[in-house]
């Protein structure tokens, strides 16, 4: 093979290689910016005040209330808090169970490992803080923001909320 025949059979390989190989055509995860949250569940307030659980509950419940320990988790844009709710709880196989609320134009979450709302008192159930605070909007409606942390609490009326947080201004 003469020097010409070389060089033009390396310019095509390399023309070739250049077009497959950036062909600008990417895959959905190669494309799809992952962001990371804190992620939780508990129900500590239930467990440590026995809050009136059966025994089947308190049998089925970790001991220290702790469902999910805080992990770091990934999600994609435009996921909301229930979306990472749903997921986290699928992947570990922890019961959940939701609602669509017309009320709230939100998902309403009903119970987590088996842990329902009023199985403590008439007003206990399952909330979310959203870096530490409440969030404005209902779960599926809560976008997260990459560095979020999320928690996840089962909440008893008397423990959280004061007549000065539940009085109108």
């Amino acid at each position: 093979m003469n020097t010409h025949t070389q060089t033009a059979l390396l310019f095509t390989s390399a023309l070739f290689l250049i077009t497959v190989g950036c062909s600008g055509k990417q895959t959905e995860s190669e494309t799809e910016k992952k962001y990371t949250c804190t992620f939780s569940i508990e129900c500590s307030a239930a467990m440590e005040a026995n809050a009136g659980l059966s025994k089947e509950k308190l049998g089925i419940l970790p001991p220290d209330g702790v469902i999910f320990p805080e992990t770091q988790v990934q999600f994609s844009e435009g996921e909301t808090a229930y979306d990472v709710l749903e997921r986290v709880c699928k992947e570990n196989k922890i019961q959940m169970e939701s609602e669509w609320s017309s009320a709230f134009g939100s998902q309403y979450i009903e119970g987590i490992a088996n842990l329902y709302e009023t199985d403590c008192d008439s007003m206990s159930g399952w909330t979310f803080y959203i870096n530490g605070g409440f969030s404005d909007y209902g779960c599926s409606q809560t976008v997260l923001s990459d560095g979020d942390k999320v928690e996840w609490t089962y909440v008893l009326y008397d423990d959280n909320f004061s007549d000065d947080e539940t009085d109108a201004d």
